[in-house]
């Protein structure tokens, strides 16, 4: 089963090279979860939205 909605909580990136680099690293199982794959776009909605 697909999920649309998934909530999660943002920690700090352990490799600062990413930052800014509209990258976001989820768990395997949660991507199967919501039904993404590695280099699909996605929202991140937080304070304000943006892409990753």
């Amino acid at each position: 089963m697909v999920v649309r909605e998934l909530r999660l909580q943002v920690a700090e990136m352990r490799n600062q090279r990413d930052i800014g680099r509209c990258k976001a690293r989820i768990d395997s199982l949660l991507l199967e979860k919501i039904g993404v794959a590695i280099g699909d776009v996605i929202e991140i909605i937080g304070n304000r939205a943006t892409a990753a």
